[in-house]
């Protein structure tokens, strides 16, 4: 998989998320609510092992305002069969199996990497671990602070993202992301969110 293509790949996801979690009124600070946002198509997947290929839809609010001819340029570059818009507005990705895994490969070194660079971060000084579960539905972070401030607090729509990325690519859109900050010393856990919960 082009690794600059991947980069942008990731980009072009998280625009479209912020996008859709604005327009659903998702509230950071709120970790109560629960999902009252209309339903969106969800990702799915056709694996023929026959033919060896992947065929994976992607809901039509990650495609916004692409054309096709943009997406036979993203599957040249990416080295696929095909990206094909259809008439709901959704793309059907087309490849080998051997490809679609290399792709859940690149995706899942690209999320270590920034969890890393998070832990690095000044923006994140407090953070001291961060881990996930192997689908990306649950993100710990371990802090040295019993509270978060505001650009720590934000942080949890980082993890979504790279949870519903994941899962979409990988077929199996998640219904939720789990995130919870521990303390250090105590193992208390300091806040808890989850991507489910949204505000009207």
């Amino acid at each position: 998989m082009n690794k600059i293509k991947l980069k942008a790949l990731f980009i072009s996801f998280a625009a479209s998320f912020l996008l859709s979690a604005c327009g659903s009124g998702y509230d950071a600070s709120d970790s109560s609510g629960t999902n009252t946002a209309a339903a969106e198509p969800a990702a799915s997947i056709s694996i023929d092992e026959v033919s060896s290929t992947v065929e994976l839809t992607i809901p039509k609010n990650y495609m916004e305002s692409v054309t096709q001819g943009e997406l036979d340029t993203a599957a040249e570059e990416m080295g696929i069969e095909s990206i094909t818009l259809q008439d709901d507005g959704s793309a059907v990705y087309r490849m080998t199996i051997e490809q679609h895994q290399q792709m859940l490969a690149d995706i899942r070194e690209n999320i270590r990497i920034g969890m890393e660079s998070m832990k690095e971060s000044n923006d994140y000084k407090n953070f001291v671990d961060i881990t996930a579960n192997e689908d990306y539905t649950e993100f710990t972070i371990t802090t040295t602070e019993e509270r978060l401030d505001v650009k720590e607090s934000f942080s949890v729509m980082t993890f979504y993202m790279y949870g519903e990325m994941y899962n979409m690519f990988n077929g199996t859109p998640a219904a939720n992301i789990h995130v919870e900050f521990i303390h250090a010393e105590t193992g208390a856990v300091v806040s808890a969110a989850d991507s489910s919960n949204k505000k009207n």
